[in-house]
């Protein structure tokens, strides 16, 4: 007996093969625009490529899970508007940081700090705020040796003290 589990559609593509929890989530992947379903559940892709839409009721429930993208990065650093936001979305995409092997991924840090994004520089960013140095020290850490928890740790800290001081 199969372990029941969220819903999720399989769609096959020329591409490769992808799994989505809402007919939605493959929009975000960038990948296709939706011609409308057909019977047999044909998608039409950007450059002409179809898909196959497998619905979840017929798909094997043991390959359906979101990718580290879907999970850990579901929007672009740059789509966040306020310092709670991008603090939010740093500390999800550390935490994902942590675990893209288990989900046999790979992910370009360029450009992807939504605290950079949102301040513009280090001495407007929250963590300078919060420790008066940014969090070069911690980052050296993840790219020289693979460690995300220091980052982790500031992002929570720096969450905390920037929550406190608001509220004043």
């Amino acid at each position: 007996m199969k372990k029941q589990m969220n819903p999720c559609f399989r769609v096959d593509c020329q591409r490769g093969v992808y799994f989505v929890s809402r007919i939605d989530d493959f929009k975000i992947l960038g990948l296709c625009y939706f011609a409308p379903e057909s019977e047999e559940g044909i998608l039409a892709l950007r450059d002409n490529e179809t898909c196959v839409l497998t619905p979840w009721w017929e798909v094997d429930y043991m390959h359906c899970r979101p990718t580290w993208k879907e999970k850990f990065y579901p929007v672009p650093a740059k789509d966040c508007v306020s310092v709670i936001e991008a603090l939010d979305h740093s500390i999800l995409k550390w935490e994902g940081l942590g675990l893209l092997e288990e989900y046999g991924s790979d992910f370009n840090l360029a450009g992807t700090c939504a605290l950079c994004m949102v301040t513009t520089n280090c001495k407007m960013c929250p963590i300078f705020d919060f420790n008066s140095r940014g969090c070069i020290d911690e980052y050296a850490d993840f790219i020289n040796y693979d460690d995300v928890e220091p980052m982790q740790k500031l992002l929570k800290q720096t969450k905390e003290h920037y929550c406190a001081i608001s509220v004043r």
